[in-house]
């Protein structure tokens, strides 16, 4: 688990790192599905799907770490 958490750590600071030094700006909800205000299409689709698979894998792993 503490490797998870140390990727994920990592993950988020290259990406937070990236975007300050492209020194571009736009607005964050755009990257969430169904909020770019395009016409709804598979990839509005997909995204909720990957979502919802992330949040139900965090679920399981800490579901998994509180019997232990």
């Amino acid at each position: 688990m503490n490797i998870i958490k140390l990727t994920v750590i990592l993950l988020i600071t290259s990406m937070a790192l990236s975007f300050i030094c492209s020194e571009k700006s736009f607005n964050p909800a755009t990257i969430l599905p169904f909020c770019d205000g395009e016409p709804i299409n598979a990839y509005h689709w997909g995204g909720l799907a990957v979502c919802v698979i992330t949040a139900w894998g965090y679920y399981r792993l800490k579901k998994h770490s509180d019997d232990e």
